[in-house]
């Protein structure tokens, strides 16, 4: 569904940036295909892997809480937040 409803702007998108598990730890950008497809799980991740940067923390943090009762907003930390923000805004020119 998403895929679909975004089909053109994916298709003429020059950066997509996929943030997923930020504030955990300092910020890690990838283009790797498999990790990629952890936040963005979609059908033509080949097709525009190109274009797709994902920004995350530690992946392995997160699992240690992931979807349950210890995953809570005080795990994130302001310090790492800020980070990937300005880490954002100045791919964005």
């Amino acid at each position: 569904a998403f895929e679909e409803m975004y089909h053109d702007v994916l298709e003429h998108a020059e950066q997509i940036f996929v943030v997923d598990c930020v504030g955990n730890a300092p910020t890690t950008i990838e283009q790797n295909i498999d990790i990629v497809n952890l936040g963005f799980p979609i059908v033509n991740l080949e097709k525009w892997k190109q274009h797709i940067f994902m920004f995350y923390g530690s992946m392995e943090e997160l699992m240690t809480v992931y979807h349950s009762d210890a995953d809570t907003v005080e795990k994130v930390q302001e310090e790492y937040l800020q980070e990937c923000v300005s880490i954002i805004r100045k791919r964005l020119g």
